[in-house]
């Protein structure tokens, strides 16, 4: 799929809201803007999260994958 579904864990690292939705949007900003410990604490998940996009991390998971492929034939 890709984009932000993959990256936002929706109430852990960002929230999900749906397009064309103005409320949701100002409701989730304004949790985050007043509440300082739920920003830092989505702050520091987000770069946990970030850390399984790291160019080593998918290159392992590539050769993972590849490594299965060829003990199969």
């Amino acid at each position: 799929m890709g984009g932000f579904i993959d990256i936002v864990e929706d109430g852990k690292n960002g929230y999900l809201v749906e397009p064309g939705n103005p409320d949701g949007y100002h409701l989730a900003l304004e949790k985050l803007l007043s509440d300082y410990s739920l920003l830092k604490s989505f702050r520091l998940a987000s770069r946990e999260k970030a850390q399984e996009f790291d160019i080593r991390q998918v290159a392992q998971a590539y050769e993972e994958v590849f490594s299965s492929l060829i003990h199969r034939s």
